[in-house]
């Protein structure tokens, strides 16, 4: 509750005026009314973690405490939870891309909590982990993905989001080649507008150059920018283009995603917990989390559709904007696909059986509007084919279903 509110609360029903210092003594006083005084949770952390993979079992659940000598009293340092069936609902339904953040706790200890969040096959948010740590440090930024990569599986390739947040960079400059690294578009820009000044202008070009998914595209707007801002473009420039535009993104998350909203929005969503004790937040996550998955079982089971409702929007607009080219055949299973308007020069060759277009979106995302745009004759004959070996399977309300169903067996604490 804030503070505003508790003032106001007391004022309306009992007519009284409180300063600030007072109404927070109040709300403190009551919150260990409630929940017992904070500090006293530290000591059952150990017996919540007990009980925790009692009822889900193959949970993973750490805690770090320090103790600078003998003389003194153990002291608590970081505590880090991944639910089993969170993982493993993860693991069957989700893409290789995952968005990591930390924000502040509100409580006396001055902590902070590192999340973990991916995308679902409907394009919402799923936290995977979360951890409490007494700082965002590469040393705690270290431990939180050492002990993430070794749940979800360190063997396999991952592609990572967060922000340009110092030790965070230094972590993933330091991991194995196996995990891939980007930059959140939003910071990235915030940055730029913080030291050259923003503007609609600056702010359009620069989305438009991280959307260009072919390298050409990508330097034609650069040299754009180059006009507009001089020092923009030499940051960007020294920022590697691998971290933050599609024409260097690499196929292997099948995923376009530019900014971590995903993390953002899980933030915000636990801002209640956040102003907890630490037992009591993350109680509260896990019956957000159970509760959050068996609203979403719910709904996939009446809806009748195979695509799930973001991506067949999106695949809506495609099919639309499919109308804008045409194709011809250029022998076998391969097109030329150009733009109606023929002020547009752009050209690119589209593969049905490779699965792959000259300007790269198809290999990033679904299938696009120069799939599309090939003759629905060709394209029928291995559209079934491409769906069976595509990220489209992953969209679909089946594998939505399985996925929840993962998620539902073990978090509500029973088999």
């Amino acid at each position: 509750m804030r503070l505003a509110t508790v003032i106001q609360t007391i004022q309306d029903k009992y007519m009284a005026n409180v300063s600030v210092g007072k109404a927070y003594w109040v709300r403190r006083k009551a919150r260990e009314e409630v929940h017992g005084r904070a500090i006293l949770q530290y000591a059952k952390l150990r017996d919540y973690c007990t009980e925790i993979l009692r009822a889900n079992p193959g949970s993973k659940l750490s805690i770090i405490v320090d103790r600078p000598s003998l003389t003194h009293q153990l002291r608590f340092m970081r505590m880090y939870m991944c639910l089993n069936s969170v993982k493993h609902g993860f693991l069957a339904g989700c893409r290789p891309i995952i968005g990591v953040d930390g924000c502040h706790l509100k409580g006396d200890h001055g902590q902070q909590l590192l999340v973990a969040v991916e995308r679902n096959p409907n394009d919402n948010y799923l936290p995977i982990a979360v951890a409490a740590v007494e700082a965002e440090t590469k040393d705690s930024w270290g431990w939180f993905l050492d002990l993430l990569l070794d749940d979800i599986s360190e063997s396999r390739r991952w592609v990572f989001m967060s922000d340009q947040q110092k030790s965070l960079m230094q972590v993933f400059a330091e991991m194995v080649p196996s995990v891939k690294h980007r930059l959140c578009l939003r910071h990235l820009y915030a940055n730029c507008k913080k030291a050259y000044g923003g503007g609609t202008v600056l702010r359009d070009l620069i989305l438009s150059i991280a959307k260009a998914t072919y390298v050409e595209e990508w330097e034609r707007r650069m040299n754009l920018l180059k006009e507009k801002n001089r020092d923009c473009y030499d940051k960007l420039m020294g920022v590697d283009p691998k971290l933050w535009t599609k024409s260097h993104f690499t196929f292997m998350a099948k995923s376009d995603m530019l900014m971590n909203n995903i993390s953002e929005a899980f933030n915000g969503r636990i801002l209640e917990a956040r102003d907890e004790p630490i037992l009591t937040m993350f109680e509260w996550i896990k019956y957000y989390w159970m509760s959050r998955f068996a609203k979403k079982k719910k709904k996939a089971e009446k809806y009748e559709r195979s695509i799930l409702p973001k991506p067949k929007k999106r695949l809506d607009v495609i099919a639309t904007r499919s109308m804008e080219w045409q194709a011809r055949w250029a022998g076998e299973m391969k097109f030329e696909v150009h733009h109606k308007n023929r002020t547009i020069i752009e050209r690119f060759v589209v593969d049905l059986l490779a699965g792959t277009c000259g300007c790269r979106f198809w290999g990033l995302s679904v299938c696009h509007a120069h799939m599309r745009a090939v003759p629905s004759l060709k394209r029928e004959i291995i559209l079934k084919s491409i769906v069976a070996t595509t990220i489209v399977q992953q969209h679909t309300l089946q594998h939505m279903k399985n996925q929840l169903l993962q998620l539902m067996e073990r978090t509500c604490g029973r088999k």
